[in-house]
């Protein structure tokens, strides 16, 4: 972290300050996400944060959109290797609970409780993010996303054992949707959250983590229970 902001005139030159300065621009763009939301931060903002010039920042991302998606992808790294350490540990034990679906769901719900910024990230990935980037770089993206979702795909399928082959990467994409649209529900705007607190309407209101995990569990235990019927019916 730098402990003193670079001059906006002083122009990074080896690779490694521009390194630096790449991370010192998504640093300072995630503090500002954690304080407001993405509408409410502009390129001139994010210029005064980092005390870097704003035409320097055009320099490193080539639009607002493709930073936030470079932070989005930052995150995503690190959860990534989270689950995937949790799920090696599952798989390496051996957990005496059977209800494997029970540990991953537990597993998917702790990690996303310790990076709700990727959550809000994602609501915004496919509607805004992907939307103002070059070919190219959408391209890299997605095959990055690609090589996350058969590591861990692979991992989820060994450690729950009933998934075939490459279902996996699917089971998370599945994770992934739930997630958009019951975080919105769960979180929706200052008007439509006061007007929950209408007796008659506040039934509507619910707790993302535990909708996710009810439905999620339902998800999984579903799919196992109609692998396990169509073997018996194979069998037969």
């Amino acid at each position: 972290m730098y402990k003193q902001k670079p001059s906006p005139n002083k122009r990074a030159r080896q690779d490694s300050q521009k390194f630096e300065r790449r991370n010192l621009i998504l640093e300072e763009a995630r503090h500002l996400f954690l304080k407001g939301s993405y509408e409410s931060i502009s390129m001139a903002a994010l210029s005064k944060k980092s005390g870097l010039a704003k035409g320097t920042l055009y320099l490193y991302f080539k639009s607002k959109e493709e930073l936030f998606l470079a932070l989005y992808e930052t995150h995503l790294e690190k959860w990534f290797g989270e689950v995937n350490a949790e799920l090696e540990k599952m798989i390496h034990k051996k957990p005496a609970d059977l209800n494997v679906i029970h540990l991953v769901v537990k597993l998917m719900v702790r990690s996303m409780k310790a990076h709700q910024d990727l959550a809000r990230l994602l609501i915004i990935l496919h509607t805004i993010l992907e939307q103002n980037i070059k070919i190219s770089r959408a391209i890299e993206f997605k095959l990055k996303l690609a090589k996350h979702l058969t590591r861990t795909g692979s991992l989820l399928e060994t450690a729950l054992k009933f998934p075939s082959s490459g279902e996996g990467a699917m089971l998370l994409l599945r994770a992934n949707a739930l997630i958009i649209g019951l975080w919105q529900m769960a979180n929706p705007g200052p008007v439509v959250r006061e007007a929950l607190e209408h007796p008659e309407i506040r039934g509507m209101k619910f707790d993302f983590f535990e909708e996710f995990s009810q439905t999620y569990s339902a998800l999984l235990s579903g799919l196992e229970l109609n692998k396990t019927n169509a073997k018996r019916s194979y069998q037969s």
